[in-house]
């Protein structure tokens, strides 16, 4: 059976919408049958036959005629199909037609018919034309390329007679040989090289070799060499590079400035370094810190800081301008200060506030004599004021005066004294300033002129020496640098690009006639960039695609152009090379919807093909999808061309002026067939099926899905490798239609996987439900698969299957040689449920998964060996992790697993070895401080030291902090006896562990602690530790211990414990020499402090200020240590060492001191 004919009828009334189909059906040789389906749109359709059996061909074109007119003559009009009426075919006959086929439509006959005409009535001259040069509303080009877009037959003729006689207003005319050169390209006749020839030098070099390459002209002939070594997309990101550097401004320094900075360099000594930089310089340095990158770091530094070389310059240099300038504005003032005292006397005997009405804006202006800013009332009314006294003979001379002065009075600069200004000159004859400012500048100065502008006329050699711009002017160095890199970088752009261009462009053409380069022109067609340089040889390639019908690469590149940014509005309607603007991507949208609207109207088959193309670029992942604000539906606001096909009768989307389309989501009633040529998509089973396999974005499987649905005898002719692909599909209508038709082969293999691999669980559960032994019986690999499933509802089947099996030890070995962590967790898995003697056999695998990084395979196999009951394994387990314990954790989870181990084989905790253990506890690991952590309760407090366990008290981990103190505290005996290793416990950073090993320590007997102990105690940094040592000092203190105290808490540098032996200054060292000489570093510590200890400096001044009148020795101690202090910045304690060092000089005869006493000078009067 197969079909030559289909006729597709449609009857729309009302809300009366019916389809009648007519089919002609080869039965055998010559014989055919004609059967009919009819019913209401977009429903099952019911069948019958014309023909109760087979009969000839033209009788069952006569019946089907026939049954056609029938209907036709009930308003049935034709949709699709041959139309009996006119004898033309409309859109695409269900039947296979040659792609080449002539129409042998009448009214194509008579449109086609009609453009030769007026081709002929173009080529006899003007005589046909009006007075614009159109023939029935179309000019010649128009009717050209109109031509060549219907291809219609026998079109070489006459484009040659055309050429011959062309008018002579079209001989200038480009677009009139470019039409004629298109129109004669697409008649594929080789007879239309004669006009090719002809117009090869009046058309554009690709359109003439993609013209010869269709009219079958051999490549050789028409199309230059191409370059094999040319990587098109390497090409596309060199010159894509050349841009962005071309895009960057860098902006050149001129003469002038160059040899300004140069001498800036000079003086800071960085010539050679800033040379040396730009020397190895690179282009691609500019997209980094080049400065930073190129310049050594001293004089990076010193370019940053941004410091004058000579910083003292300028503010001489400005002094002495100062100085000048306010010279000159006192002597014109001084002809305007008779005026403004006057003035001044004047508002001294007035009530300025009622006069300006208490305005204190005002009154501060008429004070200073800035008058000019008072208007209307408070002007007028201080004028009166000033009439009134009777002492102006001329107020507006007055009044201008007293403006003149105030001007000038404002404009006076800070003052410069005389000595000042004698410094200021020796400073600009050091430095060669001296001419320039004062013998040029100085001599121009004027009142009149604001005084900041005369800075700008110091001439550049000395403003060298003090300018603060050092990183702007290297950065300019760097960008005039960076402007000659990138001049000598972009000269083989051009060619690169021309190069580009036409091998990209020939091997296109190449690609229109053999087959075998299609792969890699489209390659090279879907790398095509759109913007900046490229936008020429873009054209090309969519225009060429456009040229030859080639629909899939047409919408690429139009799904290109409409994803890529423009490059904004185009400045200039005269460039010669312009850039992807925003008058330019519009036009070539718009192009593409013309040209849709066009094949619509005109080629059926073909706008079906380029609509389903570019339907399967849109992508809802892609940056151009967008999400409605209120329902967060996903659309595509910037791709027209795909809005077009979708939307073109839409109720919900519409365009704006931009061409932009938007969803109006507070409509809610949708067109029925909102899709642009609605009727053509009624029997595009093929092209739809094409958009539901290929489809990614939702819409567009939607709407495929919604025009595909009711073709259910299209859908009953897909075979089952379709439905297989569309059942996995991420679309579920698509993916329960699929299921639907998979229904009555759910046992098969290859259907169950499909249906284990869809996206949705309520497909996925028709494949578990249907899954047998025979199924995994029939490819051993199924069950693997199952287990590596992305979705876990799979997953867990295949896992609950193996752990079913009654032998699922056999697939041991082809679980543990896959790669995949999943699998082998399983094999893990399977091998915890042998023997433990079976287990041993896994030993090294079982070892090697308990320390993976995978936490399924470390979970796995820790229960797998924790099963065997065996002392010696639980040893060899404790020696495998051991290593990794001293590591850092390799990923998230690994030391708890680790840690678990640990803990699992306590049976072995108290046979392992004493300093493995001490290893473990003190390691910087904190993975093994825990383990140690664990293991430690099963070892004996004895089995340590007491210097050991004071180490323990201060390990991070609080479980091996608590376990040593509770070992201390329970032996309190050897704690007393090596107390000199147990009061480390003190020097502790735990707060609650100190804590507790002074409230141990406060359990000994007063008796215990001796002086030295009890300075052990103190001895500490902690405060309250130190608190806790100057309580036991207190509550069991002995009169002969007072001068040990002393000695050997002075060296304690906390200043509370400097406080407490102040305590004992008085008492144990007065007096004593010896004593005091041997506290000499504890004076110099209290008496260094800066902002503190200022009850024990007191003292200790005190106590030397008494002391050292009583031995010399101690004289000498205090008058060094005082020398020392005097230059302190506290005026109280400076008179005092200078008191007591002047007394100690007197008394002893001491000179080694900075105080020297000089005698008055004796003067007579």
């Amino acid at each position: 059976m197969k079909l030559i004919r289909r006729t597709t009828l449609r009857f729309q009334d009302g809300t009366s919408d019916k389809v009648y189909e007519v089919d002609i059906v080869e039965a055998a040789d010559d014989s055919y049958l004609v059967n009919f389906r009819y019913g209401r749109s977009g429903k099952p359709l019911t069948e019958g036959s014309k023909t109760a059996a087979p009969v000839d061909s033209a009788k069952a074109k006569k019946v089907a005629d026939s049954l056609l007119v029938s209907k036709m003559n009930k308003g049935y009009q034709v949709l699709m199909g041959y139309n009996p009426v006119t004898g033309e075919t409309i859109g695409a006959s269900a039947a296979a037609q040659p792609a080449a086929a002539p129409r042998k439509g009448k009214k194509a006959q008579s449109r086609d018919q009609q453009i030769l005409e007026r081709l002929q009535k173009f080529a006899e001259g003007d005589k046909h034309t009006d007075s614009t040069g159109l023939i029935d509303g179309y000019s010649l080009s128009r009717s050209v390329w109109k031509a060549g877009e219907l291809r219609i037959p026998e079109l070489a003729p006459a484009l040659q007679t055309l050429l011959a006689n062309l008018p002579a207003k079209a001989k200038d005319d480009a677009m009139t040989y470019y039409s004629i050169a298109w129109a004669a390209g697409r008649t594929k006749d080789s007879a239309a090289f004669i006009v090719l020839q002809q117009l090869q030098d009046k058309i554009p070099a690709h359109l003439y070799q993609f013209a010869c390459l269709q009219v079958g002209q051999p490549p050789e002939s028409c199309l230059p060499q191409l370059d094999q070594t040319l990587d098109a997309v390497q090409a596309i990101k060199a010159i894509q590079t050349f841009d962005h550097y071309a895009a960057m401004s860098f902006d050149r320094v001129n003469k002038e400035d160059r040899a300004y900075i140069q001498q800036v360099l000079h003086w800071h000594g960085l010539t050679a370094a800033v040379e040396q930089a730009l020397s190895q310089t690179v282009l691609a340095d500019a997209d980094q810190d080049f400065m930073q990158l190129r310049v050594d770091a001293a004089s990076y530094a010193t370019i940053q800081a941004n410091k004058a070389a000579v910083p003292e310059l300028e503010p001489a240099i400005m002094d002495v301008l100062r100085y000048h300038y306010n010279a000159l504005l006192d002597q014109k003032k001084h002809e305007y200060q008779a005026d403004f005292d006057l003035y001044i006397q004047l508002l001294a005997g007035m009530n300025l506030e009622t006069v300006l009405a208490n305005d204190t804006w005002n009154i501060a202006r008429a004070n200073e004599g800035n008058v000019q800013y008072l208007w209307g009332d408070s002007k007028r009314n201080l004028q009166n004021a000033l009439k009134a006294t009777g002492k102006v003979k001329n107020l507006n001379s007055l009044w201008q005066r007293v403006i003149n002065y105030y001007e000038l009075h404002s404009k006076r600069q800070q003052e410069v004294s005389a000595e000042r200004l004698q410094q200021c000159y020796a400073i600009l004859q050091t430095h060669d300033a001296y001419h320039d400012v004062v013998n040029r500048i100085v001599p121009t100065i004027n009142a009149d002129r604001w005084f900041y502008g005369y800075q700008h006329e110091v001439s550049p050699a000395i403003r060298s020496k003090y300018d603060t711009s050092l990183a702007y002017h290297v950065r300019r160095l760097f960008m005039d640098r960076f402007a000659d890199l990138r001049q000598e970088a972009l000269q083989p752009k051009e060619q690169l690009l021309e190069h580009y261009s036409q091998q990209v462009v020939s091997l296109y053409a190449l690609a229109s006639i053999q087959p075998e380069k299609r792969a890699v022109a489209f390659t090279a067609i879907q790398h095509a960039p759109v913007n900046q340089s490229f936008t020429a040889s873009f054209r090309k390639l969519y225009k060429m695609a456009e040229f030859l019908d080639d629909h899939e690469a047409l919408a690429v590149l139009n799904h290109r152009l409409e994803t890529t940014p423009d490059d904004g509005r185009r400045q200039s309607w005269r460039e010669e090379n312009p850039s992807f603007t925003q008058q330019s991507k519009r036009y070539l949208r718009r192009r593409t919807v013309r040209h849709l609207r066009n094949l619509g109207k005109f080629s059926p088959n073909d706008y079906l093909q380029l609509a389903r193309e570019v339907l399967v670029l849109a992508d809802d992942a892609s940056p151009v999808a967008q999400r409605t604000p209120k329902k967060q539906l996903i659309h595509f606001p910037d791709l027209v061309a795909m809005n077009f096909i979708l939307h073109h009768h839409s109720h919900l989307y519409e365009q704006d002026y931009k061409g932009t389309w938007f969803l109006q989501e507070n409509r809610q009633n949708e067109a029925n067939q909102p899709e642009a040529f609605a009727t053509l998509w009624a029997y595009a089973g093929q092209d739809l099926l094409y958009v539901l396999r290929h489809c990614k974005a939702a819409m567009v499987n939607d709407f495929a899905y919604r025009r595909l649905q009711p073709q259910t005898a299209f859908l009953q002719e897909q075979t089952q490798a379709t439905w297989l692909e569309l059942v996995v599909r991420p679309y579920e209508n698509t993916a329960l239609l699929a299921l639907e038709h998979l229904r009555d082969r759910l046992q098969q293999t290859d259907v169950v996987f499909a249906l284990l691999n869809a996206k949705f669980a309520a497909i996925r559960h028709h494949g578990l439900a249907n899954l047998t032994p025979a199924h995994f019986a029939e490819n051993p690999d199924l069950l693997l698969d199952l287990l590596l499933s992305p979705h876990d509802d799979v997953q867990l089947f295949a896992k609950n299957y193996v752990y079913a099996m009654p032998n699922n030890h056999t697939l041991l070995p082809l679980l543990l040689a896959r790669p995949e962590p999943a699998l082998q967790a399983l094999g893990i898995a399977l091998i915890g449920k042998l023997s433990d003697a079976e287990k041993r056999e896994y030993r090294v695998l079982l070892f090697n998964a308990l320390t993976d990084e995978n936490a399924e395979l470390r979970r796995g196999a820790r229960l797998a060996v924790l099963s065997v009951n065996d002392a010696a394994f639980q040893k060899d387990i404790f020696a495998h992790i051991l290593p990794v314990l001293f590591k850092a954790e390799p990923v998230e989870g690994y030391s708890d697993d680790m840690l678990a181990l640990v803990q699992a084989v306590a049976p072995i905790h108290a046979e392992i070895d004493q300093n493995l253990l001490w290893r473990l506890l003190t390691a910087k690991s904190k993975l093994a401080e825990r383990a140690g952590a664990l293991i430690l309760p099963a070892h004996p407090a004895g089995a340590f030291s007491i210097k050991q366990l004071a180490m323990l008290t201060k390990i991070p981990t609080l479980q091996v902090r608590a376990w040593a103190m509770a070992a201390l505290q329970a032996d309190p005996e050897r704690v007393t006896e090596q107390f000199a290793e147990a009061v480390r416990i003190l020097d502790n950073r735990w707060d609650d562990t100190r804590a507790q090993a002074i409230a141990l320590f406060a359990t000994f007997e007063a008796d215990f602690w001796t002086s030295e102990r009890v300075v052990a105690v103190c001895d500490q940094v902690y405060h309250d530790v130190q608190q806790f040592g100057r309580e036991l000092v207190l509550r069991g203190f002995e009169q002969g211990e007072g001068e040990h105290y002393l000695l050997q808490l002075s060296q304690h540098p906390a200043n509370n414990v400097q406080l407490f032996v102040s305590n004992f200054l008085q008492q144990y060292a007065s007096g004593k020499p010896d004593t005091i000489l041997k506290l000499q570093g504890y004076f110099n510590t209290v008496l260094s402090q800066v902002n503190r200890g200022r009850l024990v400096k007191d003292r200790v001044i005190a106590f030397l200020f008494t002391e050292s009148g009583k031995d010399e020795q101690v004289a000498r101690m205090v008058a060094s240590l005082f020398s020392e202090q005097s230059l302190s910045r506290v005026i109280a304690d400076k008179a005092r060492y200078i008191k007591t060092l002047f007394e100690l000089q007197n008394r002893y005869g001491i000179q080694q001191t900075p105080v020297h006493v000089i005698a008055p000078a004796v003067r007579a009067f």
